[in-house]
């Protein structure tokens, strides 16, 4: 596993954001959590080999408060964990709970043995707020 190591957090303010792991990988695996979403796509990736391909995934709500993406046969997307954060409310002046889940997108690579040279984020809904906590890669050989 090859860690890209900062997080990615689109909002509004801040729609768009790249980040260059430069490694082969025969998968990639995107450590996703996000509020405000919809069914429509809120959220993609942008991935770009050192081949000049470049591959699309999109995040969409599921309709059970769950995320899952646009279908692609080389994707798989499932909730890695759940539970309840706590938090301060501002406006109510108290701490609150929220249910909250965070997900994991694995996508195969067709083509391991080419660097990915880049992944470029970008908010599809500008309602959404998606961080992207982790994106890591495996290779299986």
């Amino acid at each position: 596993m090859m860690p890209v190591k900062e997080g990615i957090s689109l909002n509004a303010s801040r729609p768009e954001k790249s980040v260059k792991p430069d490694f082969c990988a025969q998968k990639l695996a995107f450590l996703i959590t996000a509020l405000d979403y919809s069914e429509k796509p809120f959220a993609e990736c942008v991935i770009s080999r050192n081949d000049g391909i470049k591959i699309t995934l999109k995040w969409r709500g599921d309709g059970k408060g769950g995320i899952t993406t646009v279908s692609d046969t080389n994707l798989t997307t499932k909730e890695a964990w759940s539970g309840k954060v706590k938090y301060w409310h501002t406006e109510k002046k108290k701490t609150l709970f929220q249910p909250f889940k965070v997900f994991v997108t694995t996508w195969s690579n067709d083509n391991e043995w080419l660097a990915i040279e880049k992944c470029d984020f970008k908010l599809l809904d500008s309602n959404a707020k998606v961080v992207v906590l982790a994106v890591t890669g495996e290779n299986l050989k």
